[in-house]
């Protein structure tokens, strides 16, 4: 598909300005905190984002929170395989 398929209109209606939309932008917004403590993140903790499909919504976690959630390292891969299934991404954010 092409840039030129669509009028000007429609890319700006449907808030498709982004002229590089495969680079990712998993930075910590200054609101935002841990899905699952509810506290916010400091400068030097590891986050963990799952990201949804086509980015609508995105889950941070802290890393000790994640970690705590699974008793074993294959508990977490087995979870991080489902969640890729189902199109989630798992990675780490950034500061």
């Amino acid at each position: 598909m092409s840039v030129t398929d669509h009028l000007v209109s429609y890319y700006q209606h449907n808030d498709i300005t982004d002229p590089t939309p495969y680079e990712e932008d998993n930075r910590i917004l200054p609101d935002e905190c841990c899905a699952i403590c509810g506290e916010e993140f400091f400068k030097g903790q590891k986050v963990i984002l799952i990201d949804t499909p086509l980015h609508f919504y995105r889950l941070l976690i802290h890393e000790d929170c994640y970690n705590s959630l699974f008793k074993s390292v294959e508990e977490r891969t087995r979870f991080e395989e489902i969640m890729s299934r189902l199109g989630f991404d798992t990675g780490e954010a950034e500061e």
